[in-house]
Formats: structure tokens, C-alpha cells, sequence
């Protein structure tokens, strides 16, 4: 485990001590936290799970770029810490439960909203069934499985085939890098 006080230093020690998880805060000196994630995958590719720590649940917008494994504000309880790095260790995407309440119920869902109808029509969207795109768009929403399965009509399992189908067919590995595309398309 390593401590690093600005950007350059947390590339450098990444490169050093290959870990499995690295927690980024956004607002590091010298190299802010979002390009220090940039880089970081850039280096590693998909070796190294990346939580980004923002400092306001807005940040999410800026952090979305990124391409880190999971979003966090600084101020989020140490009990979650360890849940949220083991979803990112295992390759799934995790967000805090103030940056998820601002997409899902606050002044971030009518952007996200927005942002999914707009790619509804880009030609990405194409590449999914109806049945793929009812889920991306209950995704979206911050829908669980159990959730969608039940908005759907369909088995839990199913869903997660569902899942797994369109995470391939975006080219992406986990959930939040398939909500982080949706908008980023959107956003155009």
C-alpha cells in the first residue's frame, strides 16, 4: 500500500507497485485526478481498477471521461470503502450512494436523461436489440437487475445475459463504463 500527494507521483507508484485497485482523489496537484486516470489506463489498460474520489456529486460529469472503474466522494463512509474496491477488483463498476442518488434523483438525472435519448438515436444504439435497450435504458435510470427484471417481465438471469450481451456489443467491461458511454454519446 502507497500514499502519493499529487498526480505524476500516483502514475509513477501505480507503475511501481502494480496494485489491483487505485483510489484517485480528483483534485490532486500537478495532475488532477481525472487526467492521473487517464494516464493510468493508458499504461495499464483494464489491470488496474481505478476509483475516482470526487469532491461534489457534480464531478460525476468530469469523471465519466476518465475511464475509472468507480466513482466516490471523498466524504463517503469508510465502511463502504472496502465493498466498493472489491467490485472494482472484480472487474465491476461501483458508484457511491450520494453520486447515485444525484444521477438517479437529483439535479444529475433530467442531464443523464436527457443525455439517453439523445443517444436512443445515435447509431451505437443500433447495434442492440429492443430487449437490449429496454435494460441500457432502466441501466441507466439506476435500475437494479432485480428491478429491471421486474419492469421487464423477465427472470433475473435473463437479464443479466442481457447484460453481458450489450457490455460486449459496446465494447465495454462493466456497467458504469456502458452508462459513461451512453453519455458521452448523448452529450454530442
Amino acid at each position: 500500500m502507497a500514499e502519493t500527494d499529487d498526480g505524476p507521483m500516483t502514475v509513477e507508484k501505480t507503475s511501481e507497485f502494480k496494485p489491483a485497485v487505485v483510489l484517485i482523489k480528483k483534485d490532486l496537484p500537478r495532475l488532477d485526478g481525472v487526467q492521473c486516470v487517464k494516464q493510468i489506463r493508458r499504461i495499464h489498460g483494464t489491470d488496474v481498477g481505478l476509483i475516482l474520489m470526487l469532491s461534489s456529486p457534480s464531478d460525476i460529469w468530469d469523471g465519466l471521461d476518465s475511464g475509472a472503474n468507480g466513482y466516490a466522494l471523498r466524504e463517503t463512509i469508510a465502511e463502504l470503502l472496502p465493498f466498493a474496491i472489491k467490485h472494482v477488483n472484480a472487474g465491476l463498476g461501483w458508484i457511491g450512494p450520494n453520486i447515485a442518488k444525484y444521477l438517479v434523483q437529483g439535479k444529475g438525472l433530467p442531464l443523464m436523461l436527457g443525455a439517453a435519448n439523445r443517444f436512443a438515436q445515435s447509431p451505437i444504439m443500433g447495434q442492440l436489440s429492443d430487449r437490449e435497450q429496454d435494460v441500457l435504458l432502466l441501466l441507466i435510470e439506476g435500475s437494479s437487475n432485480q428491478k429491471i427484471a421486474e419492469t421487464l417481465g423477465l427472470q433475473v438471469q435473463t437479464v443479466k445475459v442481457h447484460i453481458k450481451s450489450i457490455l460486449r456489443k459496446l465494447k465495454v467491461n462493466s456497467r458504469s463504463e456502458a452508462i459513461s458511454l451512453v453519455l458521452k454519446a448523448g452529450m454530442r
